[in-house]
């Protein structure tokens, strides 16, 4: 309680003469199994009570730290996360600054901040929020502007149906008014640091376009996405094939995939190049706004609206670029369904907001780009995750993906169901398509086929 005390005042969320004068309880959430909470770090609740009680201040807190380099992911140690978040970025000392100095103007609710602090010669670090009181699991109503029960992550089966859809139109919105501000100016009085400016792409007319690469280059390019292809194929053909329904693995359709990541993924960097030559498409961006970071309500209309958390490497980005960390969380026949009209729901929301108004055309186009970037990033983490977690041998006796021994792993739950999430919303394509190639392989072909006449090389 002292040390929460001096920390409050320190940051300045806790008036002089207020103190927490003791914590009710501490309970670590889980950082395996079904229920883990996340994938960035360990997690805590803590319980306080005040000095002097106040209707603006929470008792109920959420606490976030890193990974620690040593221990088992039961007790909060994941080596290789450590790594992958802490020294290959400043994700988490965005995070803290994002709700210290943004969430309170956001154009939505976000948790209020109470503290956060990093050691850079270390990386350690803690981040003390508001605790979202969501609704109770398996809760089947709620009152007006009461929490829904948390969402987790890449189970929307799990959800009523209206729900697997209507979350996505909220996020769509939040993402919209978000870029849409940015556009405006409304933080730029933040540092551009705190904002995530150093993970922006170049801006218009300081590189070259089209991209003019070697020869060679170009080939270490196409070997390297030609074992993409190989290591996604193999993975859902036959490593983890009866995880998976028989229309996704099935021959013919698995070969129109490799096609279209061995192909595409030789030009991923001209694609994300692409994406640099529409400034009014770029604005800050939430690049992880899954269902599980956002907190969904319903208003006295019953219309569904949501607050967002988890900011770690929010930047300005091309608003399609980032879809792929937020509508490909739904169900493969829902994205299907809905794709199209997401993608209108954005374009309204960020025309009304800022006046600028998207082609819908291009917006489909660059989407579709995206999941050829996606397919790309499914198959390393299939390398770098799925398989060094859960070896081949252990694949043979599984037969769900909510098996166990893939649910207790974060990463390998979460990229063993964006796979079939991404494979189910593409074989429904393919099928509509004539079962020839992926449209978004399709697409991919008519944009390099006009830039390579403009020069791409």
């Amino acid at each position: 309680a002292e040390w929460l005390t001096k920390a409050f005042h320190a940051a300045e969320t806790l008036d002089p003469d207020n103190s927490v004068t003791k914590v009710v309880s501490f309970k670590r959430l889980p950082t395996t199994t079904k229920d883990a909470a996340g994938g960035a770090g360990p997690k805590a609740i803590i319980t306080v009570e005040y000095a002097k009680p106040d209707d603006g201040l929470h008792t109920e807190l959420f606490v976030k730290m890193p990974w620690a380099v040593e221990g088992t992911k039961e007790m909060g140690g994941d080596i290789v996360w450590r790594m992958e978040t802490s020294a290959k970025g400043d994700i988490e000392f965005q995070e803290c600054a994002i709700y210290r100095f943004l969430g309170p103007i956001f154009p939505f609710k976000t948790p209020r901040y109470y503290f956060a602090d990093i050691c850079r010669p270390n990386t350690n670090y803690i981040l003390i929020t508001e605790c979202v009181k969501f609704g109770r699991k398996g809760q089947e109503s709620s009152e007006p502007y009461e929490c829904l029960p948390l969402a987790e992550k890449y189970l929307d089966f799990q959800l009523e149906p209206r729900l697997r859809h209507e979350m996505y139109y909220a996020l769509v919105r939040a993402q919209a008014r978000l870029a849409a501000w940015d556009q405006l100016g409304f933080f730029d009085p933040v540092p551009g640091e705190f904002r995530g400016a150093y993970m922006t792409a170049p801006p218009l007319g300081t590189f070259q376009w089209p991209t003019q690469m070697a020869e060679k280059a170009r080939e270490s390019r196409k070997r390297g996405s030609k074992r993409m292809a190989e290591i996604l194929t193999d993975f859902v053909g036959d490593t983890a094939k009866k995880c998976y329904h028989p229309d996704l693995t099935g021959k013919a359709f698995l070969s129109a995939l490799a096609e279209c990541v061995e192909e595409a993924g030789a030009f991923q960097e001209d694609i994300r190049m692409y994406f640099s030559m529409f400034p009014g498409y770029i604005g800050l961006q939430h690049p992880n706004l899954n269902a599980d970071n956002a907190y969904f309500w319903r208003n006295a209309d019953g219309e569904l609206d949501c607050g967002l958390i988890d900011w770690g490497g929010a930047s300005p980005q091309n608003c399609l670029s980032v879809l792929t960390g937020s509508i490909t969380g739904a169900e493969g026949e829902v994205l299907a369904a809905h794709d199209a009209l997401l993608l209108k729901c954005f374009k309204e929301e960020y025309l009304r907001e800022c006046g600028i108004d998207m082609d819908l055309h291009e917006m489909e186009r660059q989407w579709h780009l995206t999941l050829v970037l996606y397919l790309l990033y499914l198959a390393m983490h299939v390398e770098q995750d799925i398989r060094r977690l859960v070896k081949p041998e252990e694949w043979k006796s599984i037969t769900s993906l909510m098996d166990a021994r893939c649910m207790s792993h974060w990463t390998v739950r979460c990229y063993s169901h964006m796979i079939r999430l991404a494979l189910r919303y593409l074989h429904i394509r393919w099928v509509q398509g004539g079962k020839k190639k992926l449209h978004i392989h399709d697409t991919f072909s008519e944009w390099k086929d006009f830039w390579v006449k403009q020069g791409l090389t």
